[in-house]
């Protein structure tokens, strides 16, 4: 997850680890594109558009130069968006959005159908 607020990212990582999902966070969009290069499992990107430094924007078209459209499925977190039916931006590989203020449950559908994308099992909770 790539957000320059340290309260969003940590709501974030709350909401998805009682999921049972292993989050890593990052400040910015260079050091997402670091942390993402030192995986071997494909994941899920939640990434902010408007961050400074590299923005959304320019991550997702790096991204996608380094990586292709597959291996990363991207969810798009932005103030730009209010509706939880937004359609995701017109960029390879994103799968959903996601506006600020979020509520967990948009969270865990939109982060859901991410990773069914994927083909990986989803994980599992103690719930």
């Amino acid at each position: 997850m790539i957000d320059d607020q340290a309260g969003f990212r940590d709501f974030l990582q709350r909401i998805l680890e009682v999921d049972g999902y292993r989050v890593d966070v990052a400040d910015d969009g260079d050091s997402g594109l670091d942390a993402l290069g030192r995986l071997t499992q494909p994941c899920v990107v939640l990434v902010d558009l408007l961050m400074p430094r590299v923005n959304g924007i320019t991550f997702i078209t790096r991204l996608r130069d380094r990586f292709g459209a597959s291996r990363f499925p991207v969810i798009v977190i932005s103030a730009l968006f209010g509706a939880e039916d937004v359609e995701p931006p017109d960029f390879p590989g994103v799968r959903g959005v996601i506006g600020k203020p979020f509520e967990p449950r948009v969270v865990r559908a939109a982060v859901r159908h991410a990773w069914e994308a994927l083909e990986q099992p989803l994980p599992q909770t103690g719930t």
